[in-house]
């Protein structure tokens, strides 16, 4: 067994140029599986591709996070697989660097331009305390022993859940910042989202909407740690564009095909952060509305059933034996809340049931301005109120989550 994260990583320049290599093998991956032909329902230019690392993260994740589970998995089949994404990150390298001709307009050269700052930002050393804390802790205890923490002390390594999986994927090669350069993927898929959309606003609407987003101050926090939590808002994100801009378009067979992606990401953003599950459960109750609306009953439950027994219960039996939570339990925070001690954790999180005040009085300090970042805020962004009276349904699920998020979740702004 090798302890301490750094014990894991190459040396610089190494590490570096390892995780870049890596990244580029899962956008290479990625790339090549959003071309299939099922996509073109949902893909209005060639910037869907930018979904590309994002979509791969999740397959990884998808693939790797019932092993976890099972306990199966191990340093060797980590190994293994960044070391094939690795080989195709190689064969990329010419593909990105002289097959790719992209004529770059004013916007875009901004946008390629903080991308490349973001980048740049996630290369830097990890010094984030959380980060180093239990993200990285706990990547480490996944190569050890190939499964999440099973005592209940420290206490913050209860908080780790798939993402955490690759972070373990990229240090398994020594690719330290592999976990960081994660983070591009959502800048890059919210980029795709805002490009890709309907024509609802001209481009310059799109265009100015599109870089408040990315220049909000929260990105600089989020995107320079191996948390994965802009994943996660950007699954999010994807879901509601899916949903809300492309379900009434879609066919019989494409509406289950994409019923089936939708609820398989809304399970991720579930089991790699749990502040997640009110936003996902909007969604997929959303989306699931919309299939029964369309008679596919059999489908629904089929998809369903299928997802919640292969990856929430499993989840639910792993706490269950090492924990002894009930089902209740499972759903009131990402700690067992039945252990002594872990309910003034998850109580000292939340705060108490009150109204948040920084809805009606402004920040007391210029940093607190432009933190809000969270999944409802960006959903809002690609509204359209001039049809509000067609969505009644969608309004309502959105009034009654922010009612949840306000009175009951976190009391941190980006969890908007």
């Amino acid at each position: 067994m090798t302890y301490g994260y750094q014990n894991y990583v190459l040396q610089y320049p190494n590490s570096i140029l390892v995780s870049l290599i890596l990244y580029f093998g899962c956008c290479f991956i990625g790339f090549w599986f959003l071309k299939l032909k099922i996509f073109n329902s949902i893909k209005k230019n060639n910037f869907f591709y930018l979904h590309s690392p994002l979509f791969f993260l999740n397959l990884l994740i998808l693939l790797l996070y019932p092993l976890v589970i099972l306990e199966f998995l191990n340093l060797f089949i980590l190994k293994f697989i960044s070391i094939i994404i690795f080989t195709f990150g190689i064969v990329s390298l010419p593909f990105f660097f002289f097959k790719t001709n992209i004529q770059l307009t004013k916007n875009l050269k901004i946008l390629t331009l903080l991308t490349l700052i973001y980048l740049f930002i996630c290369l830097s050393p990890i010094t984030h305390a959380d980060s180093l804390a239990y993200h990285l802790n706990s990547a480490v205890h996944l190569l050890n022993y190939g499964t999440f923490f099973k005592e209940i002390v420290p206490i913050e390594s209860q908080f780790s859940g798939a993402g955490e999986i690759l972070i373990a994927l990229g240090l398994s090669i020594g690719a330290e910042h592999f976990a960081t350069l994660v983070q591009i993927s959502g800048v890059l898929s919210i980029i795709s989202i805002f490009l890709n959309m309907d024509k609802k606003f001209t481009g310059q609407q799109n265009y100015y909407l599109l870089l408040s987003v990315l220049t909000a101050p929260v990105f600089f926090f989020f995107i320079s740690s191996p948390k994965p939590q802009i994943l996660a808002i950007t699954n999010v994100l994807w879901v509601f564009s899916i949903v809300y801009l492309f379900f009434k378009k879609l066919d019989k067979n494409r509406l289950i095909f994409f019923y089936i992606f939708i609820c398989l990401l809304l399970t991720i953003n579930f089991l790699t952060k749990f502040s997640f599950i009110v936003s996902s459960l909007f969604l997929f109750i959303y989306g699931t509305y919309y299939l029964l609306s369309r008679k596919l009953y059999i489908q629904v439950f089929t998809i369903s059933a299928s997802i919640l027994f292969i990856f929430i219960f499993p989840l639910f039996l792993f706490k269950y034996n090492y924990y002894n939570i009930n089902f209740l339990n499972f759903f009131q925070g990402p700690i067992a809340v039945n252990v002594f001690g872990y309910d003034n954790v998850i109580n000292s999180i939340r705060g108490p049931i009150t109204f948040p005040a920084w809805l009606l009085f402004p920040p007391n300090n210029i940093a607190n301005i432009s933190t809000i970042i969270g999944p409802a805020f960006l959903t809002f962004l690609l509204i359209d109120f001039k049809n509000s009276n067609k969505n009644i349904l969608f309004f309502f699920f959105l009034f009654i989550y922010f009612l949840i998020v306000f009175f009951w979740s976190c009391k941190h702004k980006i969890y908007l």
